[in-house]
């Protein structure tokens, strides 16, 4: 990882208090995007 760089392709995320939706759309925006 670059210096500054917050997050890479592996970095791995939890989720407490776990909702389908919010979180099915953060990878679709990211899809959008371009990420």
């Amino acid at each position: 990882m670059a210096t500054g760089q917050l997050f890479s392709r592996t970095t791995q995320a939890l989720f407490y208090n776990y909702k389908q939706l919010p979180v099915q759309r953060m990878p679709n925006f990211d899809f959008l995007c371009g990420r």
